[in-house]
């Protein structure tokens, strides 16, 4: 059984590819368990995906942090399933579906967060114009 809290400490401490890797050897059930491992393990993979597209190129992410980011929706769309209206899992998904240039999901997302806040957010304008460009 993997050590859930070493991986958040190791992801705590910067070191988000080594943390990634022991969270991945997690089943996502003792994921779900505690939502710091939840956030932890996307911010991870966020934070990953964006080094990755920030040393080789704005449209390239590797296969395994494609892998890695279809995995963190996935996590957070469970996550949901109970905790449906818990905004900071709400955000790291929608980046991580803009990420993956899903914009019609990151959107669905950003007006759902904005639904339950009751107001306007500059990341989510933010992020729902950075989606409508990559549309077009």
């Amino acid at each position: 059984m993997v050590d859930l809290s070493l991986a958040y400490n190791i992801a705590l401490s910067g070191n988000t590819e080594d943390a990634i890797k022991l969270y991945s050897k997690s089943s996502v059930s003792n994921l779900l368990k505690d939502k710091r491992y939840v956030s932890s393990y996307i911010e991870s993979v966020i934070e990953c995906s964006r080094r990755a597209i920030t040393e080789y190129d704005k449209e390239y992410i590797t296969y395994s942090y494609r892998f890695y980011l279809t995995q963190a929706v996935a996590v957070a769309k469970s996550f949901l399933e109970t905790n449906n209206s818990d905004c900071e899992i709400l955000y790291l998904l929608c980046i991580c579906y803009n990420l993956l240039s899903n914009n019609q999901g990151c959107i669905r997302v950003a007006n759902k967060i904005q639904a339950i806040m009751g107001q306007e957010s500059c990341f989510l304008e933010q992020l729902i114009a950075d989606s409508l460009l990559k549309m077009s």
